[in-house]
């Protein structure tokens, strides 16, 4: 509790707050969520005072055991100082996560907790677990269906596969064959829609950007186009050529 002068009393008393959340589109088209604490006298119950706090808009990044996360720390850090969205790390368990790379990871919150969130985008990196639960399934429809971001890399569009995104929709992947390895590694059949597949670099197809896991810095600059980072075409060249020289 805070304190301040109460109207009614016309001394200083402890407040109550009272908290509500609203949601207003912003100038370029997001949901912004804004929390209203409204402050009332302890003792009375006199109303004195409210604040209205703009939430930051929030990015979803799935992680998971041998994860490459070097595919997605470069993306996490421009929407995080550069867009100013909140980078928030899920996971099915609240346990430390270990990517490929040795380093190791606390998710932020669990992914059944955020299901019914609303956020601008999630992002899937590529590696070696092939767990899908039914929770992120349903947070992949409920993203997709409200026509934000779809973000994943490598071998991240395998979730989107088995979630039926990507059929009749153009993707990428760095697999681009289901050879005996991924057989054995999966223990299934091919799970992609072939006939959409794009053996490029990066492909967008409306809220749906997927990438091979050697364009991780084109990952992060079609994501960047996607929230209109780039004021022109020359901006956008500009950052690949500082990038990538």
């Amino acid at each position: 509790m805070a304190n301040a002068m109460c109207p009614k009393c016309g001394e200083i008393k402890d407040l109550d707050v009272i908290v509500n959340e609203t949601e207003e589109v912003n100038s370029e088209g997001n949901i912004v969520k804004i929390k209203t604490n409204n402050f009332y006298c302890s003792f009375c119950h006199t109303f004195v005072r409210s604040e209205d706090i703009k939430l930051k808009n929030k990015i979803f990044i799935f992680i998971y055991n041998e994860m490459a996360d070097f595919e997605i720390t470069p993306i996490a850090h421009i929407l995080g100082t550069d867009l100013g969205k909140e980078i928030i790390t899920i996971a099915y368990d609240n346990d430390i996560i270990k990517s490929m790379s040795g380093l190791e990871y606390k998710p932020k919150m669990l992914v059944k907790d955020v299901v019914e969130e609303t956020t601008d985008g999630l992002i899937i990196p590529g590696g070696w677990n092939s767990e899908l639960r039914p929770e992120l399934v349903q947070l992949i429809e409920n993203v997709n269906s409200q026509g934000k971001l779809l973000g994943a890399i490598c071998g991240g569009p395998y979730f989107l596969a088995k979630s039926n995104m990507l059929q009749n929709r153009k993707y990428t992947t760095s697999m681009v064959e289901w050879t005996e390895m991924y057989k054995q590694q999966y223990g299934e059949i091919d799970p992609f829609p072939r006939e959409t597949f794009v053996n490029e670099r990066v492909v967008v197809d409306k809220n749906l950007i997927t990438s091979q896991g050697i364009a991780f810095i084109d990952f992060a600059c079609e994501i960047c186009d996607w929230f209109k980072l780039f004021k022109n075409e020359d901006e956008r060249k500009q950052f690949l050529k500082a990038v990538k020289g």
